[in-house]
């Protein structure tokens, strides 16, 4: 499983149990419904915030120690990887093409969700600020409801040009934006209008809203957010109605109120704003029965329960988001190129986006295993004494993950310097008079790597007429050692110039090294000869 789905999956699950707990507090008032709501939308929408600062299980990191000097020759490893077992979800592969179709699907549906939403907010910016002031019934209006509920702020009210635009707009100077036939509106529908748009200001609707939307925009694949904005909206209507209710305003005129503007409204068509709306008619009939409705629960929440209740949604959350990070158990075996286990290997996992790095050896039969380790990308290596420094990149998400690894044989790398300046002469030979006795291994050795050692040592010249030239070059070259000890097939990787080529090539052909012994048998081992000719010191 993918990070990216695991927060799908998680985020999912918080906000089914919010629009469950929906159903559960179905007879408390629509303030607390509201609010239990705003809290599992926040919580679902910071999911993979909470997923870096929640840990999973304690995960002490590592410190690797400085690698040990080894002489030369250097040899470093060619791993061969593979993975086994039902439980196995790692790839040493790039990501596959669907999954960046399915990246730019999301950007581009993000792009378009949280471009409306942009539009939106400008257009209703663009509204107001050329709006004019309602009339002064409305002023009066405006001042006694503010007193009645205790805003101490200012609130503009101003009539637009638009005909069916009636939403509370901003939280640091907040506005009301009325159509553009409200001064024609009798005072009963100015008391109750602003009353209900005052009630969206002193609970913070706007800034809910709109975080809502934009947590919607993001997720916008998901229909669960879809549906919790939904309910959000219509919680907060409930709740204005409740307060518009408790100030005395009847609920059989209020109705009658909602129904004629929404009716006038919808003449017009239907206008989607980041802003609460009194008269949206896909909630007026649920609103009118709970309005008309002596039963229904209306008392204020207090900020103890409010607290209490994001205190429990919290708890709950917070082991969703420690447990949904996927905890893998890699495990497996490493074996030499003749396939016998390697023992006393160190492997190591280094996470690829933090610093986490978790070490392990292997036993006697080669097998290793690492203890818990959260999902994400790795790079795995494989460090024992002649086999040193090649990694793979893996991706872990949970579960047990078998893994096979065979180290080969690695690399000869030297280099030798050619200066320019005395008379050119033979080639300078070195030959070391030594008796090479082949080692002895049990039949059941395994990882028992004895190198090569140089016995024939033949150096380039630089010769004299390259002086004038001042020839100058690094020569890489590819060469095979033998299972004899001769040097075959040497290459050069990087063409320069023919002439110091050809010398490099002559020269290092001649060499000759003591065969290289894998469990007592002579193998082949490749070399790469850096050569570096200077016309001076």
């Amino acid at each position: 499983m993918s990070p990216v789905v695991d927060t799908i999956i998680r985020s999912s699950i918080l906000l089914a149990v919010g629009l469950a707990a929906l159903w559960l507090l179905r007879k408390q008032p629509a303030a607390l419904r509201h609010w239990v709501l705003a809290a599992a939308l926040a919580i679902a929408a910071t999911q993979p915030v909470m997923k870096q600062i929640i840990p999973a299980l304690p995960m002490p990191s590592v410190a690797w120690a400085p690698a040990a000097i080894t002489p030369e020759p250097v040899v470093e490893t060619s791993v061969a990887f593979q993975l086994a077992g039902q439980g196995s979800v790692a790839t040493v592969v790039a990501a596959p093409d669907w999954s960046r179709v399915a990246f730019m699907a999301w950007a581009a549906g993000a792009a378009i969700s949280l471009s409306t939403l942009l539009f939106g907010a400008l257009w209703l910016t663009w509204l107001g600020s050329r709006a004019a002031p309602a009339g002064d019934r409305w002023q009066a209006a405006a001042q006694q409801v503010r007193t009645r509920l205790g805003i101490p702020r200012a609130v503009r009210v101003l009539v637009t040009n638009h005909p069916a635009l009636l939403v509370t707009w901003g939280a640091i100077s907040p506005v009301i934006l009325l159509p553009r036939d409200a001064q024609s509106w009798s005072n009963d529908r100015i008391r109750l209008v602003l009353a209900h748009e005052m009630a969206h200001l002193i609970r913070g609707d706007w800034m809910i809203q709109l975080f809502a939307e934009m947590a919607r925009a993001i997720n916008w694949f998901n229909p669960l957010f879809w549906l919790a904005c939904a309910r959000l909206r219509r919680e907060s209507e409930y709740a204005c109605d409740d307060i518009v209710l408790d100030l005395g305003i009847g609920g059989t005129s209020y109705a009658s109120h909602l129904i004629d503007l929404a009716r006038a409204f919808s003449v017009h068509g239907r206008t989607w704003l980041p802003a609460p709306s009194i008269a949206r008619p896909s909630t007026l009939e649920r609103r009118v029965r709970a309005m008309l409705n002596p039963q229904v629960n209306r008392r204020p929440v207090s900020m103890m329960r409010r607290a209490s209740l994001a205190i429990a949604l919290l708890a709950f959350a917070l082991p969703i988001a420690a447990a949904s990070q996927a905890i893998s158990t890699p495990q497996g075996t490493v074996t030499d190129p003749m396939g016998r286990p390697l023992a006393d290997a160190t492997l190591r996992l280094t996470a690829i986006n933090s610093d986490q790095v978790f070490e392990t050896r292997s036993d006697a039969n080669g097998l290793f295993q690492f203890a818990a380790v959260p999902a994400g990308e790795y790079m795995i290596s494989v460090r024992s004494p002649g086999f040193s420094g090649a990694r793979h990149r893996m991706q872990l998400a949970g579960g047990a993950v078998t893994i096979s690894l065979k180290a080969q044989v690695g690399t000869l790398q030297e280099t030798v310097s050619v200066v320019g300046g005395g008379k050119t002469g033979p080639r300078y030979v070195e030959e070391l008079k030594m008796t090479h006795t082949p080692p002895t291994c049990s039949e059941t050795a395994a990882g028992q790597l004895t190198p090569p050692m140089k016995v024939k040592d033949v150096r380039p010249r630089y010769k004299q007429e390259w002086l004038s030239e001042k020839l100058e070059a690094n020569i890489l070259l590819e060469a095979r050692i033998g299972s004899d000890g001769s040097v075959r097939g040497v290459n050069v990787i990087s063409p320069v110039n023919a002439q110091l080529e050809d010398e490099a090539i002559e020269a290092v052909s001649q060499w000759r090294f003591t065969p290289t012994y894998l469990n007592c048998e002579p193998v082949e081992v490749q070399m790469f000869v850096t050569v570096k000719f200077k016309p001076e010191e």
